[in-house]
C-alpha cells in the first residue's frame, strides 16, 4: 500500500489509518471508495486468522494452529486482502488492532462518524515512547494543528511537565486507564504558543495477543473555554454579591417560583434567616398583612408587589404598612421588577425595601 497516503479525517503516516483507514483513500488523484463489503461481521475464521497474523505468525504456524492446510491459510489470507481492500499483511495488522478494540462488525458508516468526524480528539500511539501513530481532526486542530503523527509523545509536546508525561507513562506500565476531569496541563492549543488549559480525557491501554500492554488510546475533549467561563461567571457573582451589599436598601431576588436567589447585607439585617437564599419568599410573607399607608386598604395576595412583578408587571414605587403575624408593624417603600434574559423570557424579579421615613428623607 502507498506509505503516503492519508485519509480523510485521519492524519497519518505510511499506513492506512487504524481506526478509520479503510474508509477512504486519499490519493493525489482524489479519494476513492475503497471496494469492500459494508455492515457485514467478520467469521469466526477470519477474525482468528487477523489475529495471528496480527501476532506475526508466518503461514505455516497459522495452519498447525487452526488444523488446515497451509495452501488454504495463503488462500483465506488472499481473500481478506480482497475483502478489506488492503495489500500486505502489515495492514492486515492495523485492522485486527482495530477490531479488538472496537469489535468486528465492519460499518463505514458509524466509523467515519464516530471516529473520523468525532467531536473529542482521538490518538492512537504505540511503544513505551508513546510514537503517536494516528490522530483524528479534532485531536490535531485542537493541538494547534500540529503534524504529530511519528512523534513520540516528548518530542510532539515538548511545552509538557514531567507530571502530564507520567500519566501516559503510568498507563502503559500499569494497564489501568485514567480518567481525567478538567485538569489543567499548558499546551499549545492555538498554534501561537503554550498556553494554561484544562481537558477531560480517557487514557487506555492497549494489549498485544499475549495480553501484555503495546499502546495508548487517547479520548480526549479540551474544556478550557467551559472552565474560564464557569470561573469568569462565579467571580462576577461574587463581584455581583459584593456590589449588592453595598446598597443601603433591602434587596431580595427571586426566580420565577418565588424562591430568594439573593439577598443583600440589608435584607438580610432587616428579616434575618426570614429571607436566607433557598426559602420562598412567597410562604414568608404570605401571613403577613399589607396594607396600603395612604387608605389603610389590605392588599389581595396578587396585588402584592412580588406577586405583580412575578406577573410581568413593574412597580415604581407603592408606600405599605407591613403587619407581621408576630412583632410590631412597620411601614416600608417596596419597589419591584420583573427580571428577564437575553431573550426577553421572564426569569424572576426583585424586590426593593426600604423604610419610608429614610425614603422620604
Amino acid at each position: 500500500m502507498d506509505e503516503s497516503v492519508r485519509t480523510s479525517g485521519w492524519h497519518g503516516v505510511a499506513r492506512r489509518s487504524p481506526l478509520g483507514g479503510y474508509l477512504v483513500s486519499n490519493a493525489a488523484g482524489g479519494g476513492e471508495l475503497r471496494r469492500r463489503s459494508v455492515g457485514r461481521r467478520l467469521t469466526d475464521r477470519q477474525a482468528a486468522l487477523l489475529s495471528f497474523v496480527a501476532a506475526g505468525l508466518e503461514n505455516k504456524e497459522i495452519a498447525k494452529r487452526l488444523g488446515i492446510a497451509e495452501q488454504t491459510v495463503k488462500e483465506q489470507i488472499s481473500n481478506l486482502l480482497e475483502r478489506l481492500a488492503v495489500r500486505n499483511r502489515a495492514a492486515l495488522a492495523e485492522i485486527a488492532t482495530e477490531l479488538r478494540i472496537f469489535g468486528t462488525t465492519i460499518d463505514e458508516s458509524w466509523l467515519a462518524h464516530l471516529f473520523t468526524q468525532a467531536p473529542f480528539g482521538i490518538a492512537l500511539m504505540r511503544g513505551p515512547e508513546h510514537r503517536i501513530e494516528v490522530t483524528n481532526e479534532y485531536y490535531r486542530r485542537s493541538l494547534g494543528g500540529r503534524e504529530l503523527v511519528g512523534k513520540t509523545l516528548r518530542e510532539a509536546f515538548p511545552e509538557w511537565t514531567q507530571e502530564s508525561y507520567a500519566l501516559f507513562d503510568r498507563v502503559y506500565q500499569t494497564g489501568e486507564q485514567l480518567d481525567a476531569h478538567e485538569y489543567g496541563a499548558r499546551w499549545d492549543r492555538s498554534g501561537r504558543g503554550p498556553e494554561d488549559g484544562y481537558a477531560d480525557g480517557v487514557i487506555q491501554a492497549l494489549r498485544d495477543e499475549a495480553g501484555e500492554v503495546n499502546g495508548l488510546l487517547v479520548m480526549y475533549t479540551d474544556v478550557t473555554d467551559a472552565v474560564r467561563a464557569r470561573r469568569r461567571a462565579a467571580e462576577l457573582a461574587a463581584e455581583h454579591r459584593g456590589i449588592l451589599d453595598l446598597v443601603p436598601s433591602a434587596l431580595v431576588v427571586t426566580d420565577m417560583a418565588g424562591t430568594i436567589v439573593r439577598a443583600n447585607a440589608a435584607a438580610r439585617s432587616l428579616f434575618g434567616d426570614l429571607v436566607r437564599e433557598g426559602t420562598r419568599y412567597v410562604e414568608t410573607i404570605a401571613n403577613w398583612r399589607l396594607r396600603d399607608r395612604a387608605t389603610g386598604r389590605t392588599l389581595a395576595p396578587a396585588e402584592r408587589p412580588l406577586a405583580r412583578a412575578l406577573a410581568g408587571s413593574d412597580v415604581a414605587s407603592a408606600d405599605l404598612t407591613v403587619e407581621p403575624r408576630e412583632g410590631q408593624p412597620f411601614d416600608v417603600r417596596i419597589s419591584a421588577m420583573c427580571l428577564r434574559d437575553d431573550a426577553g423570557a421572564q426569569r424572576g424579579a426583585a424586590v426593593i425595601l426600604s423604610p419610608v421615613e429614610d425614603a422620604a428623607a
